[in-house]
């Protein structure tokens, strides 16, 4: 469970209780968007303030730079806004492990965990809110409303990027966008943006009569109709739920046409002012546009092997199989597992047999015997006497959210076997499971620091160059973009890795990786309720193969792009490319004004075509 603390302006009238007030909230990291925010019709800033990012290691603290909670709440009170912060412990959140081991999203599993579940919301509620709720607190505005709640999920206005190795599990992708109305790189994404702009407007312009006024619910023809009375006004929302046709109802002496599945509401119960189906916002179609700055059409690139571990002396040693997270935290999502197996000269049962070596894991394994890498499951050879088993798990982020999640071991959790039989069937099983295992925390690049600059330049070679070869470390530079539009680089043609940008993380990457090519559909239609196969898009496609590169990232030349690429795959197709509007649409509704915007510092530069009266086509 976490804790909500709620932040507002001094002289707010929530000072002091939990007084009713309409809060739209979102979840975000990056000052920038604030003002857009704003501009949509919020109120209210929502942000997690995630335990392992502040304090990646014990007593260790970080609010600097990009985690500067304080400048974050200072820029929100500069624009009059209230703020909500998630302080933890524990937040979810698809952040990998929840940011610390203890469960927010509590109600969904305390099940789980029986009477001891209860004792320990409890617990929380004395121990962990309430030195957060009093108006002395040491914090940056000094009023604080004195209320809680666990949990407040009902979608995000921006979700932007998993920056780092911050993802949770499974697999889950370094672009946090899920269609936001500001998408991961700060564009207003239309017309969602702006139809959810009038309705915060709309309902904010209606805050007394929804939050202090008597509340009436009513049905006509299948038609619900809910009232809310306050003083001498009444506001009216009139709901139609069938999801095949329109419904016409009375009310009033005036008749309605609700379009299916959709509300319509109506502030003075009179003129319908807004309809969730009937937009009157612009329709933006963004494109990704190359690299001008570029001259050549490809990136010079060198590059230089990584490392395969070997046993050493004085390595960490311990007689099992050990959880990769509770060696490796968040440090890196490697972690090699080595160990000796010794096959007698002239009497070991196993020789002479056919061989296999089987990995039970929950993550990504390479395995090498000797100098054979190989998939698992696949035949071996073993030599008499010692042979050296290299087993390197990958994870791709740690669980985050369930019951018991923090107890699901990581990697390689056994048994490890080798299987020799004989005629098709296993004659012998050596369970190398309790052997004395030898360990190794992360890449010899992660240690020698290559994504900071920091390995000498003549361990980077130019030529020969390989293609589609796991284990590779890539380096190249370009300048920026000129302009101010989003910056993304393009890794269509990678295997699976990491990628930094003059020392950034940019997350993951893994483009080779496709959505099943099944479940989606030319037409969607938005009627009934959702479910996750519910109008699907880029079935077949990678889940993602653009990577948000911050500008604030970015000198204006000479800027380094480091991969490693443990898959194997082809950096001469890695391209830069900016984001930006390429065309606008918009149906316009008689009465009402529609604003068309290029968006950033571009203009307008040709209408193509406008009809009046009874037009036709569709904005898609």
């Amino acid at each position: 469970m976490g804790t909500w603390v709620f932040l507002f302006p001094a002289g707010s009238d929530l000072r002091y209780s939990c007084r009713r007030s309409m809060i739209f909230s979102q979840s975000m990291m990056w000052p920038d968007l604030i003002q857009k925010s704003e501009d949509g019709g919020l109120n209210t800033i929502e942000t997690y303030v995630f335990w392992d990012l502040h304090e990646p290691k014990r007593r260790q603290y970080d609010f600097t730079r990009n985690k500067d909670l304080v400048r974050f709440i200072k820029t929100i009170q500069a624009h009059g806004l209230y703020a909500v912060l998630q302080i933890g412990p524990y937040g979810c959140a698809e952040w990998t492990y929840g940011g610390f081991p203890i469960e927010n999203e509590y109600g969904n599993v305390v099940a789980a965990y029986h009477e001891a579940g209860v004792q320990y919301m409890n617990y929380q509620l004395l121990t962990l809110v309430m030195p957060f709720t009093v108006t002395d607190s040491p914090l940056i505005i000094p009023t604080v409303l004195r209320c809680m709640w666990t949990e407040n999920w009902s979608g995000w206005y921006h979700g932007g990027t998993n920056f780092g190795l911050v993802a949770g599990c499974p697999y889950i992708t370094t672009s946090y966008d899920y269609d936001a109305p500001l998408d991961e790189y700060g564009n207003k994404n239309q017309p969602k943006w702006g139809h959810l702009r009038d309705l915060h407007l709309l309902l904010l312009s209606m805050e007394k009569a929804l939050t202090y006024g008597d509340v009436k619910n009513l049905a006509y023809d299948s038609i619900w109709v809910t009232i809310y009375n306050y003083e001498v006004k009444s506001s009216c929302f009139f709901g139609n739920s069938f999801t095949d046709r329109d419904v016409t109802t009375n009310h009033g002496g005036i008749n309605y046409t609700i379009p299916a599945w959709s509300v319509s509401i109506l502030p003075d119960c009179s003129k319908e002012v807004y309809n969730t189906t009937k937009v009157n916002s612009q329709y933006s179609t963004f494109v990704k546009k190359g690299n001008e700055s570029e001259a050549k059409p490809s990136l010079k690139w060198t590059w230089r092997d990584e490392t395969i571990e070997r046993i050493k002396p004085g390595q960490f040693t311990a007689p099992e199989l050990l959880d990769q997270k509770s060696l490796v935290e968040v440090t890196s999502d490697y972690l090699y597992y080595m160990t000796n197996v010794n096959i007698s000269t002239n009497d070991d049962p196993i020789l002479g047999k056919d061989l296999t070596l089987s990995v039970n894991t929950n993550g990504y394994i390479h395995a090498y015997v000797g100098e054979f890498e190989f998939q698992f499951n696949q035949s071996i050879t073993l030599q008499p006497g010692n042979n050296e088993i290299t087993l390197l798990s990958a994870t791709v982020g740690l669980d985050n959210y369930g019951p018991n999640f923090d107890m699901i071991n990581q990697g390689i959790h056994g048994p490890v076997q080798i299987i020799a039989s004989s005629n098709g069937s296993a004659d012998i099983i050596k369970d190398l499971s309790n052997n004395q295992w030898v360990y190794k925390v992360g890449l010899h690049g992660e240690d020698k620091k290559i994504c900071n600059g920091r390995a000498r330049y003549n361990q980077w070679k130019s030529d020969n160059l390989p293609v589609n070869k796991p284990f590779v470390w890539y380096e190249t530079t370009y300048d920026a973009p000129p302009g101010t539009d989003p910056v993304v680089v393009d890794l269509m043609g990678l295997g699976k890795g990491h990628a930094w940008v003059n020392g950034h993380s940019l997350g993951r990457y893994w483009p080779s990786y496709s959505a099943p090519g099944e479940g989606c559909s030319a037409e969607c239609d938005y009627r009934g309720p959702y479910k996750p196969e519910k109008c699907r898009t880029n079935c077949g496609n990678p889940s993602q193969r653009w990577y948000h590169v911050p500008r604030s990232f970015l000198a204006n030349t000479d800027n380094r792009l480091v991969l490693f690429e443990e898959f194997g795959g082809n950096p001469f197709l890695v391209t830069f490319q900016t984001v930006a509007v390429g065309s606008i649409c918009a149906n316009a509704r008689e009465g009402y004004t529609l604003e068309l915007s290029c968006q950033g510092q571009r203009a307008i530069s040709n209408i193509k075509f406008a009809s009046f009266g009874d037009p036709k086509g569709t904005c898609e």
